[in-house]
This record gives structure tokens, C-alpha cells and sequence, in this order.
């Protein structure tokens, strides 16, 4: 049993079931006193029968090399910038430049200083030496790099008395700052730094995942996020602070916070979500959620997740939950109903990104504040105005009998058949945890984040259980109306590949038996090709920069595909990053065209990747960003690249 099936199961999110903990989220690495009821569950609960894989299709005839015209410079001038996650307001993913000199590493920063504490307390929090953390996607405008830097004070567990607040419960001593860097003469030159006064969430309500800081580029402005959901605007150029923006009516609450990244449209509009909790008591339903939009004359707007999320159970309403363990095998009979109870406010996940449209469309994730199987996929029009809500409820149908067997015994003392088979005569497709369809949750552990397709229709990544914890894609018209689905969707945000007339679409697709894959699907989620992670051997560096490489026994299948946000550039070439610790460029077929080296491997958290103008890759290894191609004979690295 691979460690990541026993720790993808384990999950701190406290959005469950009457207590049971039984068919909760992922946690990526490790558990501990945030999930200790999970603990023992999980030990057990992750020993399922293996999956079978897909075959790796490869039909390099279904896709055709693009004109270099094709998808470049969409959005006019700035297309081959990455201001934001997924490089664009749509969050396509989509580069303009293809990588090369992919051997080159062409800079090296460490952006989280405190890495080594962070994962020695860990191991004294979670149970493991992981990076409970995400970290925000580098932007890329011209020749300008800006990246979050961790500063301030890290609280470490062995430095302070026992019992006193210490790594995770002591997050917000460190200071989240922006810094700029410019190219010069092939190297990354440091212009300014800001220190925003921007924190995170209470751990207990992420379950002990930190929280992602997440600025965008606009114009000639970077926007930063602040305290109390507040907006910093700076100058790109000096990184001087041009305005502090507030939200109406919040002033200096504590309580109130930016929640996820921050999305800016071709306007130079910014828009992010933003969520007010009960002081002191963060399960407690939220005191405020909204869709917020700062327009370029630094005005405000906001709606109401509880108006624009039409359709919505209210927070005093009942909903559905899940089944103890103690009735095992699930469902306990084909007319069995689960528990139920009050759903909570609906709320953004704390980690979400909003999308915008060419046409203006704004999609964001709302979730219940206390029944997380009841998550929406929410989208208004440019002034926050409602256009659709799409529930993820009752959409899948691919649980009992399709994924896994109905043939455990009501009797049955066999872990395996008791808890990951379906009791005899169980309804076809249903999720054992409910005995109801497959519904799609937004978790606050995770980074997915909605994308807007060319067609106007949308994406979206979302948590399921009952299929090895997984999750699964779910694709949407610019309607609204369900469109279909894949069998993956845990912590990604796609990439589109724009060609021939259509579009691509390119997801990891990580199954927990151990097989690794990168696969390409069209756009009717259908798979075109997979690219499976065969690499057995952990790798360093020696003191002479050398790689040097041993087998890994406990990779003996691959390694996990550690990228949240993969790119594609206009030829079809995909760049991820893996946890084994190199950078992958895959050309159309599933073909591996080349890789580069970073660090060694380590338990981090999902990150994402960009591409700048010059065909650079900027990616992340723990808490260090790396540059990768550049300084070629392409001229990139003549002089200082502002002249």
C-alpha cells in the first residue's frame, strides 16, 4: 500500500457528517492532531482494491501542429503575459512561446525561507515531513517577474513551551510580502519589495492547510491582498502603494479575509472572493461571503453569495450527510437515507480563484458552510449580476457497481469487501457514503479553481471520495447546463490547448493504486492521450551541481503529478512539474520531449507553473522558484531587458 493512498485519504476538513469521518476529502501527505479522528479510519479505509487504469491511448494523428498564429495574443498584446493563475483571466493555461534550452536553469530563489521548520513541525503536527502550504503561481509581464516572499517570524514548535501556539497555529507571525525582479544580462534582478499585512484563515478551518496568497498583475498595477479582505494597489514598476482598498462597511475586522487568489479581466478590472467569519468561532456560519470587484478607478462592488447562489439550500435548511462507517458495507439498504443536518451559509472555498470571460462572465465556487456536498458552480455578468448557478449534485453515476463491485456480504468481516465494495443489491452508480448519484464538493484543503472554456462553457475540479478520492472534472455549457464529466479532478486547474477549430484539455490524472498520468482530453472529455510517470529513482544534486540518481522503493510505480495548474504553450507542448523533483515538457501524443532537474523530492504541496513571453518556465520545488530555459541564442540575456 503506497503512502499517498493511505494519506490521500486523510482529511482535516471539519465539514462532516454527525462527527463520522469516514468518506472525508483528502489530505495530501500526512494527518495528525488536526485529523486524529481521521486517523485510524484511514489507516484502514485506503486499503481498496485497485482501480484499473485506462489504457494510454497515443493517436498523434487526432491532433494537428497549430499555425504559430494560433491561440497567440488572444487577449491583444499582454497574451504572452502570466498575470494571474492560469496565466489569464480564463485561467487557460495557455503560453504563447514555446520552451526551449530546457537544459538551462537560468535563476534559482528561495521564496519560503522557514521550509526546513515548516516541515520538521510537520512531523510533529501531522504525523509526516510535509509542506502543508500553497503558494501563489509566479507572474510573468515582459521581462518583469513577481513572486509572494514569506518573511517575518516562523514560530516553530521546538522553540516555544509545550503547548503554546506553534507552527500551524501560529501561521500569521509571518509576514506574506511581493517582491519584484527584473532580467538583466541573464540574470533575475531584484527591484522592490512590499509587505502586506495580509493573513490567513483560522487553521482549524482548513484543516492545517496554509492558505494561498495570491496577487495578480493589471496594467501598470500589481494588486496584493491585505487584512480584513482589503486590496493593496502598487505600482509594477516602483512598488509604490497608489491605494489601499477597502471593502465597504468591514473597515479593520480581523475576522474578514480575502479568500483565494485574485483574478484580473482585459479591463484592468480585479476580482476576488471574500469571507467574513464569527470571531473566534470559524465553524460558526459565516457572518459575510462575497463576489467583490474592484474597478479601475479603485470604486468597489460587491454581491452577496446568498443572492447570486440562486437555488441554494438556505444555511437553516437540512441537508443530506453520510452514513456511519458502523453500518458497513454502504449503503446499509437500497432505500436507506442518511442523516441530515442544517447546511450552513453558502460560502467561497477559501483557496478559489475566480474566471472571467472574453464576454465579461465572472465564475466563481460556492460551497455549505457545514454540508460541503452541496457546492455550486456560480456565474454573474460583469456588474455581479446572477447568469446561472450549477449545483454538482446528483450529476455522477458511475459509484456502486460501475467503479467498484456491489457484492459485500451485509455480514461480512473482510475490510476490503466491508469498505471500499458496495453491499449486495445496492442502486446502481451510487455513492455508497449517501446511497444518492455522485456530488461534487469544493474543499478547502485544495486550489481548484473554475476555467472558462473557448466555447464559453466552464470547468471545474472538484473532491469526490467514493472513487479512491480522486475527485472528478466537471464540465458545464455557457448556459449552465452539465456537460458531462471525467473520472478525475482533485487539486487541478486545466489547461486549454486551443487548435484545429477546438480545444483540448489537459489534467492530471493520478490513481491512487500508484499509476501516475498526464492525460489530454478533447472537449468532450474524452481522452486523446496519457502520459504515464514511469521515473523509479529519487535524485540530488552533489556538491559539483551533478545529478545523481538511486531507486526508490517506495516509488516503484512513478511519482504523483505534484502540479495544481499545468501550461501549454501553441504547439501543444505541456510543461508540469512532478513530485520526483524534475520539470516535464510533453509534446502532442503523450510524447516526453525533455525534462530538467530542481531539487529532490520532498512531501510539497501541489504548485503551479507559467511561461513567460520568452518561452521561460518559471516553476516551484518546496520553497524554492526556479527559472528554467533562457539565456540562449535567441539574444534574451544581451544586456538589461528593461533598455
Amino acid at each position: 500500500m503506497s503512502s499517498w493512498r493511505v494519506l490521500r485519504c486523510l482529511s482535516n476538513d471539519p465539514r462532516t457528517a454527525a462527527g463520522d469521518r469516514s468518506f472525508e476529502r483528502p489530505r495530501r501527505r500526512a494527518a495528525g492532531p488536526l485529523a486524529a479522528t481521521a486517523i485510524a479510519t484511514c489507516l484502514g479505509a485506503c486499503q481498496a482494491p485497485d482501480v484499473a487504469d485506462p489504457l494510454a491511448t497515443t493517436d498523434p494523428s487526432a491532433i494537428t501542429d497549430p499555425p504559430v498564429t494560433t491561440a497567440a495574443r488572444r487577449d491583444g498584446e499582454h497574451r504572452c503575459d502570466w498575470t494571474q493563475l492560469g496565466g489569464d483571466p480564463a485561467h487557460s493555461g495557455a503560453a504563447c512561446e514555446e520552451a526551449l534550452h530546457f537544459d538551462r536553469i537560468s535563476a534559482h530563489l528561495t521564496f519560503d525561507p522557514f521550509l526546513d521548520r515548516e516541515l520538521a513541525d510537520a512531523v510533529i503536527q501531522g504525523g509526516g515531513p510535509a509542506l502543508f502550504a500553497h503558494f501563489q503561481t509566479p507572474l510573468l509581464v515582459d521581462d518583469d517577474v513577481y513572486m509572494e516572499f514569506k518573511a517575518g517570524t516562523y514560530t516553530s514548535c521546538d522553540s516555544v513551551p509545550e503547548g503554546a501556539p506553534c507552527g500551524v497555529f501560529a501561521w500569521n507571525t509571518q509576514v506574506w510580502t511581493e517582491r519584484a525582479f527584473h532580467w538583466s544580462h541573464g540574470h533575475l534582478v531584484p527591484d522592490w519589495t512590499f509587505a502586506s499585512d495580509w493573513k490567513t484563515e483560522p487553521p482549524e478551518l482548513v484543516g492545517g492547510w496554509e492558505p494561498v496568497f495570491h496577487a495578480a498583475v493589471a496594467g501598470r498595477f500589481v494588486y496584493v491582498p491585505g487584512a480584513s479582505g482589503s486590496l493593496h494597489k502598487l505600482d509594477r514598476r516602483t512598488g509604490r502603494e497608489v491605494a489601499t482598498i477597502r471593502l465597504p462597511g468591514v473597515g479593520d475586522d480581523p475576522d474578514t479575509y480575502v479568500a483565494g487568489g485574485l483574478a484580473a479581466d482585459r479591463h484592468g478590472n480585479v476580482y476576488y472572493n471574500a469571507l467574513a467569519l464569527a470571531p473566534g468561532a470559524p465553524f460558526d456560519n459565516p457572518r459575510g461571503a462575497w463576489l467583490v470587484k474592484v474597478q479601475t478607478d479603485d470604486t468597489v462592488r460587491m454581491a452577496a453569495f446568498s443572492t447570486i447562489v440562486t437555488g441554494a439550500p438556505g444555511a437553516g435548511d437540512a441537508c443530506l450527510t453520510q452514513f456511519s462507517r458502523k453500518l458497513a458495507p454502504l449503503p446499509p439498504s437500497p432505500d436507506a437515507v442518511p442523516p441530515s443536518l442544517p447546511c450552513g451559509a453558502q460560502r467561497p472555498p477559501v483557496n478559489v480563484t475566480p474566471a472571467v470571460g472574453d464576454d465579461g462572465t465572472v465564475v466563481t465556487i460556492s460551497t455549505a458552510h457545514v454540508s460541503p456536498k452541496y457546492t455550486f458552480v456560480v456565474a454573474v455578468d460583469a456588474d455581479l449580476a446572477p447568469k446561472w448557478t450549477a449545483s454538482l449534485r446528483d450529476k455522477l453515476h458511475d459509484g456502486c457497481g460501475v467503479l467498484f463491485p456491489a457484492d459485500a456480504p451485509p455480514d461480512t468481516t473482510n475490510p476490503t469487501l466491508r469498505f471500499f465494495h458496495c453491499r449486495i443489491g445496492a442502486n446502481p452508480g451510487v455513492d455508497p457514503a449517501t446511497n444518492q448519484p455522485g456530488a461534487g464538493e469544493a474543499t478547502d484543503a485544495g486550489t481548484s479553481s473554475p476555467v472558462i472554456l473557448p466555447d464559453g462553457g466552464v470547468l471545474y475540479g472538484a473532491f469526490t471520495s467514493y472513487n479512491q478520492v480522486r475527485g472528478h472534472l466537471f464540465k458545464f455549457d455557457k448556459h449552465g447546463a452539465f456537460a458531462g464529466s471525467f473520472d478525475f479532478g482533485w487539486d487541478v486547474t486545466p489547461a486549454v490547448y486551443r487548435h484545429d477549430g477546438t480545444y483540448s484539455i489537459i489534467t492530471k490524472d493520478n490513481f491512487n493504486a500508484g499509476n501516475f498520468f498526464m492525460a489530454q482530453l478533447d472537449a468532450d472529455l474524452h481522452r486523446q492521450w496519457s502520459f504515464q510517470s514511469t521515473n523509479t529513482q529519487s535524485c540530488h544534486r552533489d556538491a559539483t551541481g551533478a545529478v545523481v540518481c538511486v531507486e526508490d522503493a517506495d516509488h516503484s510505480t512513478g511519482f504523483e503529478w505534484c502540479v495544481n495548474a499545468p501550461a501549454v504553450d501553441r504547439r501543444g507542448n505541456v510543461y508540469v512539474n512532478s513530485e520526483d523533483g524534475w520539470v516535464y515538457k510533453l509534446g502532442q501524443g503523450g510524447q516526453l520531449v525533455d525534462r530538467t532537474f530542481l531539487l529532490e523530492p520532498l512531501g510539497a504541496a501541489y504548485t503551479p507553473i507559467s511561461v513567460d513571453g520568452r518561452g521561460r518556465v518559471v516553476s516551484l520545488n518546496g520553497g524554492d522558484l526556479f527559472v528554467i530555459g533562457g539565456g540562449g541564442d535567441d539574444g534574451d540575456d544581451g544586456g538589461d531587458d528593461r533598455d
